[in-house]
């Protein structure tokens, strides 16, 4: 019988370890870990061209609930970094709209990302790094049948607060 290597949890303390060291980063630019990233996920379908984005849209692309999204849609509402703007063809809709303060703070999370990664990959060599994402990959395929699902790292704020 194979001996229990308590892999989960040291997925776990990785996984926090990470959204610490990207929650003090971005600390500094006034937002919070899933704003960080609904920031990035929001400019680079901005960048590809694919326009116009709906929160609906959103949901389904990253497989969260309707409540999630909205409350830090709103949050990165208040701060300027985007506002919603009434659909022509359907005045239900709301387009989400990227303002120039969204797209000006894209490079900065980028960095604090690019910052967060060579912490991580510190005295790794190049074969090491590729070879950390390839069992990472397969890891993934075998928990999820091959059917990987984006997991991103949305909570609530007070549980970003708490990181």
């Amino acid at each position: 019988m194979r001996q229990i290597q308590h892999v989960g949890r040291l997925f776990r303390q990785a996984e926090h370890a990470i959204a610490q060291e990207i929650h003090k980063h971005h600390e500094a630019l006034g937002i919070t870990v899933s704003q960080g990233y609904l920031l990035m996920y929001l400019s680079r379908r901005v960048l590809a061209g694919d326009t116009p984005i709906y929160a609906k849209d959103v949901e389904q692309d990253l497989g969260l609930r309707h409540s999630s999204i909205s409350g830090v849609l709103q949050r990165l509402e208040a701060k300027g970094f985007l506002f919603f703007e009434t659909d022509d063809g359907d005045r239900r809709c709301k387009k989400i709209v990227l303002t120039e303060k969204a797209m000006e703070i894209r490079h900065k999370i980028e960095d604090n990302i690019r910052k967060t990664e060579e912490k991580i990959f510190r005295g790794m060599t190049p074969q090491e790094e590729a070879e950390f994402f390839r069992l990472l990959q397969k890891a993934t395929e075998n928990l999820t049948e091959g059917k990987a699902e984006p997991h991103p790292p949305f909570c609530t704020e007070q549980e970003e607060d708490a990181l």
